[in-house]
C-alpha cells in the first residue's frame, strides 16, 4: 500500500441490529461545524475540514463493509457500513477533537466502535482510543520513517496549548471585537543554531494586545527595525499593565489601556537580553507531539 493511502480507520457497529436512520445521519453531520457532504456512486463522504488547526478527516457511508477480519469479531455486533479515516500522525489535540465528534455520533445512534488494534468491538472508550492511536502512530513512524522525518517535534503539552489557542481564536476574537482586543496568530520559530523551538507573536501597536498562555518571544517593529524580546522578561516589566482574559485559556494576558499607550516606550527603553539567534518559521501543520 502506498504510504499516502495509510489512514487510521475507525469502524462503527450496532448491537444486534443494522437499523440506521440515514436521514437523521445526514442531519447530524449537516449540523456539525467543518463538515460538508460529498455524494458519489459508491459512497457518501462527510468531509471534515478545520482550517484553523489544519485538521482533515472523512466519515464514509458505504454500500458494503470495509472492516478487516470482521469474521473474528463478536457476532452480536453488526457493521453499519460507516467508518472514519484520517491521518495517522495527528497531534493528540487534533485526535481528541475528532474523538469528541465520534463520541457524539455514538451517543446519538447507539454506535459501538472498532479498530484493528482493539481485541473486539467496544463501546466508546477514550482511554482505549488513545492507546490504540498511540500504538498505530508508533507503528506508522517505524514503518514510514521518511514521512515522520518531514515533521517537527514539539512537546505534547506545549503543542496542545498552541492548538487549543489557535482553535478558539476566531470565536474569542469576535467576542472581544468591540473592546479593541487583538489576538495574534502564533508563530513557531526554529533556532538555526540550537534547533530549539520557540513560540512567538508579532506585536501590534494601538491595540489591547493579547499575550497567549504559551509565548516565548514577542516580535516588535520599532524605529524601522525588528526587536525580539523574551516574553518572560517583558512580562516582568509590564505585569502591572496586563490582566487575564476573562473566559479564555488561563494565563492569557491582555494589555490594559495604560499599557497600550506605554508599552512601546518601555520596549525601546528597557535593556532586554539581546537575542542574536537566527530563526526559521515552522508551519503549524508540520508539528507533531511524539
Amino acid at each position: 500500500m502506498d504510504v499516502l493511502e495509510v489512514k487510521y480507520e475507525l469502524f462503527f457497529f450496532k448491537e444486534n441490529s443494522r437499523s440506521l436512520n440515514v436521514e437523521e445521519l445526514f442531519s447530524f453531520f449537516k449540523a456539525c461545524p467543518f463538515i460538508k457532504t460529498k455524494i458519489e456512486e459508491e459512497e457518501v463522504s462527510f468531509v471534515y475540514h478545520n482550517e484553523a488547526v489544519c485538521l482533515d478527516a472523512e466519515f464514509h457511508l458505504t454500500k458494503s463493509s470495509h472492516v478487516p477480519d470482521i469474521y473474528r469479531l463478536d457476532p452480536r455486533f453488526l457493521d453499519v457500513d460507516i467508518y472514519l479515516s484520517f491521518d495517522p500522525l495527528l497531534p493528540i489535540f487534533k485526535f481528541t477533537l475528532l474523538m469528541d465528534l465520534v463520541d457524539q455520533l455514538c451517543k446519538r445512534f447507539n454506535f459501538f466502535i472498532y479498530h484493528f488494534t482493539f481485541e473486539n468491538v467496544s463501546p466508546f472508550n477514550m482511554s482505549l482510543l488513545n492507546q490504540s492511536y498511540d500504538t498505530f502512530r508508533r507503528y506508522y513512524k517505524d514503518k514510514y520513517p521518511s514521512e515522520y522525518s518531514s515533521l517537527v517535534y514539539l512537546k505534547r503539552d506545549i503543542l496542545t496549548d498552541c492548538l487549543k489557542y489557535t482553535n478558539e481564536l476566531d470565536g474569542i476574537s469576535k467576542y472581544y471585537m468591540d473592546e479593541n482586543y487583538y489576538f495574534p496568530q502564533l508563530k513557531v520559530l526554529n533556532s538555526k543554531n540550537t534547533l530549539k523551538r520557540y513560540i512567538a507573536v508579532e506585536f501590534k501597536e494601538d491595540t489591547r494586545f493579547v499575550f497567549p498562555n504559551r509565548c516565548d518571544i514577542v516580535i516588535f517593529y520599532t524605529n524601522g527595525k525588528i526587536k525580539l524580546v523574551y516574553y518572560d522578561e517583558l512580562l516582568s516589566v509590564i505585569n502591572k499593565y496586563v490582566t487575564d482574559v476573562a473566559g479564555f485559556i488561563p494565563n492569557t494576558k491582555v494589555l490594559n489601556n495604560s499599557g497600550m499607550k506605554r508599552i512601546m516606550k518601555i520596549v525601546n527603553k528597557e535593556d532586554f537580553t539581546h537575542i542574536r539567534d537566527e530563526f526559521q518559521y515552522i508551519e503549524l501543520e508540520t508539528l507533531i507531539d511524539f
